[in-house]
């Protein structure tokens, strides 16, 4: 019996190539996306789960709550983790980290490590392996590093380098290779060059809830403690050391942090849950296109065979066979796109790894557990795609069916329209959800910043010190360089420092600032206008004052009042943002006020319009700016250079650092590149709607295109007739178009109000966005009718030319 079923399988799909080989297409796209993305999400979903013991490893992080906003971070008070061993029982062993960028001398040549300072229990918890060297040794020297199996490739170059040693560019000390380690994967919450032990002096404090060192704590509990064994005794843990109202701990699981964590000093960029469920509910969407495209073109072809099911049942089939035979056609049609979309998915999945930002090994499309879901997935489309059409046709009565088969199938027409409209709604979701998502993304990387971006190259952080003026002088001999100012902010992190205050006039709701420290040639570097006032000029003594002088009386060593030190606080420079204006409720004019507030005391010199040097998913700080002073000068230098010889520019730039700072990598960037990168995220994701949108209306087309040559066919008689009768091809085309383009209007006006509340939801998570314009949704909807109309009258104009006669004669 099987055997047969397959022979009428084959028969069905040889007799029709062309609709058959169209359908096969939609299917393996459907199926194809759904591989790639099952992939994805298997990779976002598998960060940190690699330990051994990654069930037992928890992130510490606190929270505070405070005017009804709550604030998460991850660094913490010193030695929070060691107290929580010593005082709750479960706690077994615990480590911490801190990164930086560090520079070391190799001989004569500048290296660059992106490091993880860490204590000598970090790979006991973290057990990541090594290729050289023993994890139990490797952190128990001061100043040993453990280094990636790529930077032992790249400075010691078929060599073994453990044993080998370097010296730190600014502290002078002397780092020796205790072991190399592979590289750490991707799917890690935490990325490094290097692993550093430098005996952190956080295990040897006791807990200062107000002393903060910068380091993100772990702890791994024992394996018969819960999570819940651990907050139980929290309690009496707050009460012991004094922790502060409103002041909340939390055990966050290490395999959770990726996509789960959305802290505001996150050390590490991550990816959100959110977009998992996206990508997963884009890529079923995509499916059910396909299947739709599949179910329509199914029972469209039925309608050809009513006379053999009619003959079929006179002869004895039961309708369990009948229904049999069609769901076993429909498995088989969609296993045999599995071949198609493997190769397909092996083939464009670096393409799809570019698009969304990861390096994925292909072992995640292609392992066991990948091909047993896909054939699952399959296997299930295919059943429950099969399912109408064995339904539809196993009730058809015979006398119906080979007598007056049309009224048979008014039921199965109905259900058609149904699934067109269905598909065509998701279809045009998905086009409007991207243009939406692209236009926001379009306002994030293009929207005034309050300062010109374009041919603006920040350089590392550095100390000039009294340098700086000979530096800035050198840089600006090459004319192609038009200005060189320096601040201690790096262009897309966030600025000097922040604090907060009360406000005096509500004491329900805090002021809170940022600050920043620039050098004279700033605003003029990164064209910064001024709003009112002035900016600093070195010949006005209040903009860069000698605080260590002024704060003490040397005539006759008598220290300040603190009235006296206020008082001399009050008469530096200080420049606003208009951010600050407005949350102080400064009154114009602007210039000459003394503010004499706690942490914020300075005379206003000047305010500019708000700058916008940080990410735009939240609103711009309040900026309190004041003028570094001389020979203290550190911060990252900005250069701005002209459009025109970029490389030569670039290489003069480098010739002076390296003048100036022979012992320091020359790390430049473009400012306009660190920022678009702060939307890495939402790239991807507009990326994958774009692609998918397209695939989306491609799919679509392709089932309306087979699903009207079968409508046409169907209608050859009546064609003819009409056309004998004086109907022209306008006509013939009306015919023919009239019902799918009213169906795909009807989509569109299902879709549109879903994809407006799921998009305004969206949006909600942008302090700057854009509005949402009916004209979008008019756009999209003509543009979906044409692009129908178009398809429908490249397969109705053959029938509409056509000699009548041979209409006619068509059985």
């Amino acid at each position: 019996m099987l055997k047969s079923y397959f022979k009428v399988a084959l028969r069905s799909f040889l007799k029709d190539k062309k609709y058959s080989i169209i359908n096969m297409a939609g299917l393996a796209a459907g199926i194809t996306t759904v591989f790639i993305i099952a992939a994805y999400i298997r990779y976002e979903l598998s960060y940190d789960k690699y330990y051994s013991n990654n069930n037992r490893i928890y992130r510490l992080t606190t929270s505070t709550e405070k005017d009804g906003i709550k604030e998460e971070h991850v660094i913490l008070p010193s030695a929070l983790a060691v107290a929580m061993q010593k005082e709750i029982p479960g706690v077994e062993a615990v480590t911490a980290f801190s990164i930086s960028a560090n520079e070391f001398l190799l001989g004569n040549k500048p290296i660059k490590l992106n490091s993880l300072h860490v204590d000598s229990t970090f790979f006991s918890i973290f057990n990541l392996p090594l290729k050289y060297g023993n994890a139990n040794y490797v952190l128990h020297t001061d100043k040993s590093v453990v280094i990636s199996e790529d930077a032992a490739r790249k400075y010691f170059a078929g060599q073994n380098p453990v044993g080998k040693s370097f010296n730190d560019v600014f502290s002078k000390d002397i780092y020796t290779i205790t072991g190399v380690m592979y590289n750490i994967p991707g799917n890690t919450h935490f990325k490094a060059d290097a692993v550093i032990f430098n005996s952190l002096t956080w295990r040897d404090k006791q807990l200062d809830l107000r002393g903060y060192s910068g380091v993100c704590q772990y702890i791994m509990l024992s394996r018969n403690t819960g999570i819940g064994d651990i907050t139980k005794k929290l309690p009496a843990f707050y009460a012991k050391y004094n922790f502060p109202p409103g002041l909340t701990l939390h055990l966050q699981p290490v395999s959770s942090i990726h996509l789960h964590s959305n802290i505001t000093d996150e050390p590490f960029a991550n990816s959100s849950i959110s977009y998992v469920y996206i990508f997963l509910f884009v890529a079923l969407l995509i499916l059910i296109i396909a299947c739709v495209n599949y179910i329509n073109l199914n029972t469209a072809k039925s309608l050809q065979r009513t006379k053999e099911i009619g003959v079929r049942k006179v002869l004895g089939a039961q309708k369990k066979q009948l229904s049999l035979q069609f769901t076993a056609e429909s498995c088989l049609f969609f296993c045999s796109t599995i071949p198609v979309s493997v190769i397909t998915a092996y083939l464009v999945w670096p393409w799809f790894s570019q698009i969304v930002n990861i390096t994925v090994p292909r072992s995640y499309l292609l392992n066991i557990n990948s091909l047993a879901a896909m054939f699952l997935i399959t296997v299930t489309a295919g059943l429950l795609s099969g399912s109408y059409a064995a339904f539809f046709v196993s009730r058809l009565r015979p006398a119906h069916i080979l007598k007056d088969w049309q009224k048979s199938i008014a039921v199965n027409m109905q259900i058609r329209k149904v699934l067109v409209v269905f598909q065509f709604s998701i279809t045009v979701a998905l086009i409007i959800s991207t243009i939406i998502i692209n236009g926001q993304l379009n306002l994030l990387n293009n929207m005034p910043l309050g300062f010109n971006k374009q041919n603006l190259i920040v350089l590392p952080s550095q100390n000039f010190g009294s340098s700086l003026p000979a530096f800035k002088s050198e840089l600006l001999k090459n004319a192609d360089i038009t200005g060189v100012g320096v601040a201690n902010w790096n262009a897309g992190q966030y600025y000097q420092g922040s604090a907060s205050i009360q406000d005096p006039n509500d004491s329900t709701k805090n002021w809170k600032f940022s600050f920043l420290s620039v050098d004279m040639d700033f605003f003029k570097t990164l064209q910064i206008p001024m709003k009112a006032g002035r900016a600093f000029a070195a010949k006005y003594p209040a903009d860069y004052p000698n605080f260590d002088s002024l704060l003490s009386d040397k005539s006759n060593g008598r220290k300040l009042t603190p009235d006296e030190r206020n008082a001399i606080l009050s008469t530096r420079s200080i420049i606003i943002t208009h951010n600050v204006a407005e949350m102080m409720h400064l009154q114009a004019p602007l210039v000459g006020q003394a503010l004499k507030y706690p942490i914020l005391k300075g005379t206003i010199i000047g305010e500019v319009q708000d700058f916008l040097g940080t990410s735009l998913l939240q609103k711009a700080p309040a900026v309190i700016i004041t003028a570094s002073a001389g020979d203290e000068a550190y911060g990252s230098a900005y250069v701005r250079i002209s459009p025109q010889n970029t490389a030569k520019t670039i290489n003069h730039i480098h010739e002076v650092w390296k003048k100036f700072f022979p012992g320091r990598v020359f790390d430049f960037a473009f400012v306009d590149d660190k920022l678009n990168q702060l939307y890495s995220s939402q790239q991807r994701m507009a990326s994958v709607f774009s692609t998918f949108a397209v695939l989306a209306i491609g799919i679509a087309m392709l089932g309306l295109f087979s699903l009207v040559a079968l409508t046409v066919q169907q209608k050859t008689k009546e064609i003819g007739i009409r056309k004998v009768l004086g109907a022209g091809i306008a006509d013939i085309i009306g015919l023919v178009s009239k019902g799918y383009l009213t169906l795909i209007f009807i989509a569109a006006l299902i879709a549109i109000p879903v994809t407006w509340w799921a998009m305004n939801r969206w949006l909600q998570d942008f302090d700057y966005r854009v509005s949402i314009h009916y004209t979008t949704f008019i756009v999209v909807t003509v543009g979906c009718l044409l692009t129908a109309l178009m398809c429908i009258v490249a397969q109705t104009m053959k029938v509409a030319r056509a000699n009548p006669v041979n209409s006619l004669r068509t059985e």
